[in-house]
């Protein structure tokens, strides 16, 4: 969707990856912009994309980490805007306590980032804010 030009056409369009982690998320924003670096000089499509394929992803999609994940890592890998705070409690990748892991995970961060994590991307992903 961001090396075809979908979100370029369509920039209201959201998209979330939930309950399948994040850890390969910044794998993911690197090779997609690697994608358009090595093809764009072939490709049409990718030549007339005025954003690399990561601002798209952090434009218009949300992940969300499970409780194990290194969460402060993924922020600092990826910025504060592409994760959100889900949980699937009971269940064991819920986590026993996923507020307070969470809220531990993102304890060294500033108010802002904390607050885009737990409901600010979300509810942008919604369209809520």
């Amino acid at each position: 969707m961001a090396l075809d030009g979908v979100f370029e056409r369509h920039p209201a369009l959201r998209g979330a990856a939930i309950e399948l982690g994040a850890t390969w998320v910044p794998g993911l924003l690197r090779n997609l912009d690697h994608a358009h670096r090595s093809f764009s000089k072939f490709e049409p499509v990718l030549q007339g994309l005025p954003l690399l394929p990561s601002e798209y992803i952090r434009r218009q999609v949300r992940f969300t980490p499970f409780p194990f994940e290194d969460t402060a890592w993924l922020v600092d890998q990826c910025g504060p805007e592409l994760f959100m705070f889900s949980t699937d409690y009971p269940h064991p990748e819920g986590g026993k306590r996923p507020f307070e892991a969470f809220g531990e995970a993102v304890a060294g961060f500033d108010e802002a980032t904390r607050e885009r994590f737990f409901w600010r991307n979300g509810a942008e992903l919604l369209g809520l804010v």
